[in-house]
């Protein structure tokens, strides 16, 4: 068995050489040793266990955050590395997703945890943190009625005040975690946008599969979304509203409606006629010798138009960007700019926010399926409150250094 876990480690090691700035000398350099996990085969657990067989030198002082990921059955995907010499603050974390729209998780039940805008960032690097779209610390809530506080930082630092697929992980987490009933199919959670009641389904193993969650009214009031751009129309209930407000750009105008859903929203509906005609730099596949029946949404540069309207002066607190195409009236392909983070594979506000949109435009029925890159969303529109429902599962777990680095 002794043979046969040092063979299977072997894997993290070849793994580490990936991450690690190796060089022959090491001269001043710090050393990592790796904390790897046991298995109990007893309970199908795993008990941390130094291992006596290796030590990586690292080039960098300053190396502190390695992370392994390995979906291997019989190991806990769970590697925690101490440098030598010194005390880290290490913390345990859980790495969840909603259709690929991934989350750091840290439990702040029962002990205050406060990161700082630049930890956040580290951690969420994808070159040389753990990875993801943002960081959610799962807290209390001051509200009787509420399990759990989300609270949710985007991957630049940045607090939000909402997130779509974020509060069905976090359902997850809760329910995964014992702090909901999982009998209970049901519960509210709080968020920085109000409380989200969550009723959610579980496998046979009592964890969370499927969360759908009342996202609340949308808000189109422009002062409340907010954009200083003015309404040009009313909705059914004779709220005014921003309908496809021409805004330029370097490569043309582009149209946006605009919505709330706790967090800013522009969404721009692109139909064949309008892809086509875009300039060819709007596309990654740009060519010279480009035809307009090669400009999709699926090649269109989500990264660098999102980015120059995300913060346009028309939205004085940034803004998601939300680019979409109609396919019938329940069915909607769109790709995401998130304020904060770049292009997503998945946003569960953008859903909302873009079937809000499309019915105000007469281009869906109240019920649509939003085509995302990660998968796919159900919206729904109930007596003027969005529903959405989805998926959330966990990637892996471990423990990360989260003091603060010169």
């Amino acid at each position: 068995m002794q043979g046969t876990r040092c063979h299977q480690y072997s894997q993290y090691f070849s793994l580490l050489r990936l991450f690690l700035p190796l060089s022959s000398t090491h001269k001043g350099s710090s050393i990592l040793r790796i904390l790897a996990p046991r298995l109990d085969t007893r309970h199908n657990t795993t008990v941390p266990l130094p291992c006596s067989f290796h030590s990586i030198p690292c080039a960098s002082k300053k190396s502190s955050l390695i992370y392994i990921i390995t979906k291997n059955q019989f190991v806990r995907k769970h590697i925690a590395i101490q440098e030598k010499g010194n005390t880290l603050s290490l913390q345990p974390f859980w790495k969840l997703h909603g259709l690929g729209n991934d989350f750091i998780f840290f439990d702040a039940m029962t002990e205050n945890l406060e990161l700082s805008a630049q930890v956040v960032a580290d951690l969420c690097d994808r070159h040389t943190g753990i990875g993801a779209d943002g960081v959610i610390v799962v807290k209390p809530s001051p509200r009787p009625e509420c399990i759990g506080y989300m609270h949710y930082i985007n991957a630049d630092g940045t607090l939000a005040q909402m997130c779509g697929n974020g509060v069905r992980c976090f359902a997850k987490f809760l329910v995964d975690h014992s702090y909901v009933n999982p009998a209970a199919g049901n519960f509210i959670a709080d968020t920085l946008a109000g409380p989200k009641p969550i009723s959610f389904e579980v496998d046979s193993a009592n964890q969370l599969t499927l969360a759908t969650v009342d996202m609340g009214s949308p808000i189109l009031e422009p002062s409340r979304v907010p954009t200083v751009l003015s309404a040009n129309a009313t909705d059914s209930e004779d709220v005014e509203y921003v309908r496809e407000a021409e805004l330029d750009s370097p490569w043309g105008p582009f149209a946006f409606t605009c919505v709330s859903m706790g967090n800013p929203h522009a969404v721009c509906f692109l139909d064949e006629a309008k892809l086509a005609a875009l300039p060819a730099e709007c596309f990654t596949n740009s060519t010279q010798n480009q035809t307009t029946s090669e400009r999709h949404l699926a090649t269109l540069n989500v990264d660098r138009i999102g980015a120059f309207f995300e913060s346009h002066e028309a939205f004085p607190e940034k803004t998601n960007v939300e680019f979409a195409h109609v396919i019938n009236r329940n069915t909607i392909e769109m790709r995401v700019f998130e304020r904060g983070c770049g292009e997503t594979h998945a946003c569960g506000t953008g859903a909302c926010a873009t079937q809000v949109a499309a019915h105000l435009l007469d281009k869906t029925d109240e019920e649509a399926d939003l085509l995302l890159l990660g998968g796919t969303l159900h919206i729904a529109l109930r007596n003027q409150h969005v529903i959405m429902t989805g998926p959330a599962q966990e990637s892996f777990s471990g423990t990360v250094d989260i003091s603060a680095k010169p």
